[in-house]
């Protein structure tokens, strides 16, 4: 994963955590601003739980990663 190759890099950590924070703040506002445009509440509900698979597949992945970054963060600390 490409956060946990910023961990070696010569980018100090104590401005990484910050930057990994405002890069997460932003994509979740993305993620409301795509989903809001889809006007879930008029959806057929195939296409509602198709969009809601999607999204909910693209947070888990995230929060996974961002887990996984703050673990080697924590070890590189």
């Amino acid at each position: 994963m490409a956060l946990c190759k910023s961990i070696y890099s010569p980018y100090p950590l104590r401005r990484t955590l910050p930057l990994v924070e405002a890069i997460s703040n932003d994509f979740n506002d993305q993620c409301v601003k795509v989903l809001a445009a889809q006007r879930l509440m008029y959806m057929d509900y195939a296409s509602f739980e198709r969009t809601m698979t999607a999204a909910m597949d693209v947070f888990a992945t995230w929060d996974e990663n961002i887990k996984e970054f703050t673990n080697v963060a924590r070890e590189g600390a």
